[in-house]
């Protein structure tokens, strides 16, 4: 379910000036190189033929984006029940990249702006999309900006682009929505797909 609700959150956010890439929720990809694994954000929203073309690494800082913006899970919970609906907890980190220089300004406080425009999107009264109901957006906080936010993968290379003209951002989500399962249509099989064999 935290798939769906970041792919929600995102097409909140695309309609921002500086939005270039922005992805839903990620998983940590895997390639091997000579002397390690490197690991870097996919989206789980890439095809494998996307990844063929070589779309896997469209999450990895590089000086030719303007920003860079995806969802990390971080786990849903049960909240209690109300009446006929389940009440769930959905936990996410949205993590931001910005090459100042694209986006016109090279002050650092940009980034401020730029997490209050984000801000100003997710501060929304609660609204219903497909089977999720009372969505209900809060910004937990603001993470310490150091690369532990990237602690994730191997950006070694790309520690160049951590540093001005660029900058980055992490914001911790709760996202509150009900689900009522006498609403949700049975589940139909579809027909095998042989073009997602790996």
């Amino acid at each position: 379910m935290n798939s769906s609700i970041a792919n929600i959150l995102k097409t909140k956010l695309e309609v921002l000036p500086f939005v270039d890439t922005i992805a839903g929720l990620v998983t940590v990809g895997q390639k091997k190189n000579k002397t390690e694994v490197l690991r870097f954000p996919i989206s789980r929203d890439v095809t494998h033929t996307d990844c063929i073309n070589g779309r896997y690494t469209d999450l990895i800082p590089n000086d030719k984006k303007t920003s860079i913006i995806y969802f990390e899970d971080r786990g849903i919970s049960n909240a209690g029940l109300s009446g006929s609906r389940t009440i769930y907890e959905s936990n996410l980190t949205l993590v931001g990249w910005l090459n100042l220089k694209k986006i016109g300004k090279q002050d650092i406080e940009i980034t401020s702006l730029v997490v209050g425009s984000i801000l100003k999107v997710l501060k929304m009264p609660k609204f219903n999309d497909g089977m999720f109901q009372r969505i209900d957006v809060k910004v937990d906080n603001q993470l310490v900006k150091n690369t532990q936010i990237f602690s994730d993968y191997t950006f070694r290379r790309e520690a160049q682009y951590m540093m001005f003209p660029f900058d980055y951002f992490a914001l911790n989500l709760t996202v509150t929505f009900e689900i009522d399962t006498n609403c949700i249509n049975d589940f139909v099989m579809g027909v095998e797909d042989d073009c997602l064999n790996c």
